[in-house]
């Protein structure tokens, strides 16, 4: 149901032209929307989201590898639609098990995977995960909006260089 360009004008597609099926077709998206619980699907691939990566956002599905640093072997794999690496990599672990029979004395990842929360797990398993740990708040410019105060008397903002914003 893409719209179609004539003359370099956009038109929308035939079945869309009466204003009550096209009603109806948008009610039965957001219907679909609602019942699984999003914001945006892709309509020829429901499964796929929307990702960051190095094209900017799209549609894509999330692929991870474990690899080992010895043979340079994929050593476990797996395609999901999470948006985020971070909870992904202590849920590798069982699958490279199951396929070498042992767990890595160490496994390392990029600042990608870093969750306290999931590093915790890791250590409940016994397993060493090795990422860059990023700050948890970026420090704010001095003109960042928590450097303002507000005088409620006078119902203005003052600015970190003391001048009255009315």
């Amino acid at each position: 149901m893409m719209a179609e360009v004539e003359s370099g004008e956009y038109r929308l597609p035939e079945e869309l032209l009466d204003a009550q099926k096209r009603r109806a077709e948008i009610r039965a998206a957001l219907a679909q929307l609602a019942q699984i619980d999003r914001a945006h699907q892709h309509p020829q691939e429901p499964p796929a989201r929307l990702i960051k990566g190095g094209d900017g956002i799209d549609w894509h599905d999330n692929a991870q590898v474990m690899v080992d640093q010895e043979s340079s072997l994929i050593v476990s794999e797996t395609v999901v639609n999470n948006e985020i690496d971070n909870t992904l990599r202590v849920a590798m672990v069982p699958r490279t098990e199951a396929t070498v029979g042992v767990v890595a004395d160490e496994t390392v990842a990029d600042g990608g995977y870093y969750s306290p929360n999931e590093l915790a797990k890791a250590q409940q398993c016994g397993v060493e995960v090795l990422v860059p740990v990023k700050e948890s708040t970026p420090r704010p410019g001095p003109f960042h909006k928590s450097q303002f105060s507000y005088d409620a008397q006078r119902e203005e903002y003052l600015c970190p260089l003391g001048k009255r914003l009315g």
